[in-house]
């Protein structure tokens, strides 16, 4: 199976929750978000030109201030064939409730984040 490997340049900007324009009613995302998702976008094209893969994958990131170190590879299908949802947004979910429960005071503090189906 082929492995993608790429470094991604800068500062990450994290994800923007969707904005709504009070007159419009309509939802938009924050510039700074789109901007750096269309250089990052080009960045994987660019850099890959390899073809896409599908799951089960693996995808391993480090952040640092000179930008993102990815790696994405095939692994062992998960045993949990039920789930339903994205792993970050499930992680998300996981993060508030540590917080709002009082187990945490911010995940801005978390460091380091392991996820997995198994």
């Amino acid at each position: 199976m082929v492995n993608h490997e790429l470094i991604l340049p800068g500062r990450v900007i994290p994800k923007a929750r969707p904005r709504f324009d009070s007159r419009s009613g309509r939802a938009y995302t924050d510039k700074r978000y789109a901007d750096w998702l269309d250089m990052a976008s080009a960045t994987v094209a660019y850099t890959l030109r390899k073809p896409m893969l599908d799951g089960p994958l693996m995808v391993r990131v480090a952040f640092s201030p000179a930008g993102a170190e990815v790696a994405v590879m095939g692994c062992s299908p998960p045993a949990y064939k039920g789930r339903r949802g994205d792993i970050d947004n499930m992680a998300g979910s996981v993060m508030d409730a540590l917080q709002q429960g009082g187990a945490i005071v911010n995940d801005r503090d978390v460091v380091r984040l392991e996820t997995w189906f198994q």
